[in-house]
């Protein structure tokens, strides 16, 4: 399962490559998909399996409160600004 954060220092070109990473991800064999941050919840996501969309850390520590992930090889991966390195001490 891959945990994204969206990438905050792509200026005007933002949306774009959003938007490529998303068609990216629908070519890969993953079982889950959870991306962060307002870019990833704007962008068309249609072309993804199974996926979540948060608008914040905050929104995904509250998911995995409530449903915690046991058993996955998780990649984390985001901006700083995302704040996705508080997620190791909740999972």
């Amino acid at each position: 399962m891959v945990i994204l954060g969206e990438m905050r220092e792509l200026g005007a070109d933002s949306t774009t490559e959003h938007q490529r990473i998303i068609f990216h991800l629908a070519t890969m064999e993953l079982c889950e998909i959870w991306l962060v941050g307002q870019e990833f919840c704007n962008a068309d996501c249609s072309a993804l399996g199974k996926h979540s969309t948060f608008n914040n850390v905050e929104e995904v520590k509250d998911r995995l409160y409530t449903t915690p992930l046991s058993g996955r090889t998780i990649l984390i991966k985001g901006s700083n600004g995302t704040r996705l390195f508080q997620l190791p001490e909740v999972l």
